[in-house]
């Protein structure tokens, strides 16, 4: 199957292009092309359709590789071009190359150009795709970039050798209070929001080693001396084979006060529930004096076993039956 060539021809003679293509086509090309002679259909063959290879007469009536070079680097810089000229001095053809053409071929020597054009369309290929992958780097970087700057965590990246902090986001500066510069360029340990700078600089040396660190709950101090308790996650990885650390530090002092007070209020539940007395099961007691057998097996009064076994308390009185019998003389 022919492989699909598209050639831009500048040149003014039609006897000239026909071994050319013919060059082209022997191996294997199938070969589109346009012929132009002037700047103008040049430009307008530039502007109008992607083109795979542009070649070009070095000296023509009304045009010059000179003039179509500079023009090719102007509208389409990505495309190859190649002088494909008759007798041409070696100084004018080394200065053309200097000025971003490809190569140069003397017509008398055409089975060089085949090879030169599938050189220069690998290399053309291989541009394409470093841009592909910069473009696509780019974009990963803008994206990275805005999550970075809009995360509702407090992040920072720090250089994995020296503890150095190499960025931070604008929410860990507004929670702490303090400007970029006051982190840019010191290490983790050096901010003035760590407490403890020897406790900072093993926990890094942990990270070195196994990679991670986590820390449910530490204390990090504002820049008007208020702490704030956060929760503290690094990782180490590789950016173009250099290590970085990231610091996700996410505040916690609102959720660790729901917790203190819902401990509080368990303990407080707790310490009611104990002093909670309640009686319940059979009580033995005497059918005619009413006294209970406690767990000694000792008998006593029914309202000393409540008031011990319960939050009870008596108070002591005489119903209107016991008094009418025990006072019945005195009220008559």
């Amino acid at each position: 199957m022919d492989k699909p060539l598209c050639v831009l021809v500048v040149e003014d003679s039609e006897d000239d292009v026909a071994p050319m293509l013919h060059t082209l086509r022997r191996e294997g090309y199938e070969v589109r092309y346009t012929v132009v002679d002037t700047p103008v259909a040049m430009r307008t063959a530039l502007e109008s359709q992607d083109w795979d290879v542009i070649t070009a007469d070095h000296a023509m009536p009304h045009f010059s590789a000179p003039e179509a070079l500079a023009l090719s680097r102007k509208l389409r810089p990505d495309v190859p071009f190649i002088i494909v000229s008759g007798e041409i001095d070696l100084n004018l053809a080394v200065s053309l190359m200097r000025d971003g053409a490809q190569d140069y071929i003397q017509k008398r020597e055409l089975p060089r150009l085949v090879p030169a054009i599938e050189r220069e369309l690998r290399e053309a290929e291989v541009r394409r795709e470093r841009q592909r992958m910069q473009d696509a780097l780019e974009i990963s970087e803008t994206r990275y970039r805005r999550l970075f700057e809009t995360a509702q965590d407090g992040i920072l990246i720090l250089d994995a050798d020296t503890g150095q902090i190499l960025d931070v986001n604008p929410f860990l500066m507004e929670m702490l209070g303090y400007s970029k510069e006051a982190f840019l360029g010191k290490k983790l340990w050096e901010i003035g929001a760590i407490q403890d700078k020897e406790a900072s600089k093993t926990a890094f040396g942990e990270l070195q080693s196994k990679g991670y660190i986590r820390y449910e709950d530490m204390p990090l101090e504002t820049s008007v001396g208020q702490l704030v308790s956060v929760e503290f996650v690094s990782n180490i990885y590789a950016i173009d084979h250099t290590k970085v650390a990231q610091c996700n530090i996410r505040n916690i002092t609102d959720r660790k006060q729901v917790e203190e007070e819902r401990e509080k209020l368990i303990l407080e539940l707790r310490e009611a529930l104990s002093r909670v007395k309640a009686l319940s099961g059979l009580l033995p007691t005497c059918a005619y004096c009413k006294k209970i057998r406690n767990d000694k097996g000792e008998w006593e009064q029914i309202e000393v076993y409540i008031k011990e076994h319960s939050e009870a308390h008596f108070t002591h009185g005489i119903c209107p039956e016991c008094k009418a019998k025990l006072y019945s003389e005195e009220s008559k």
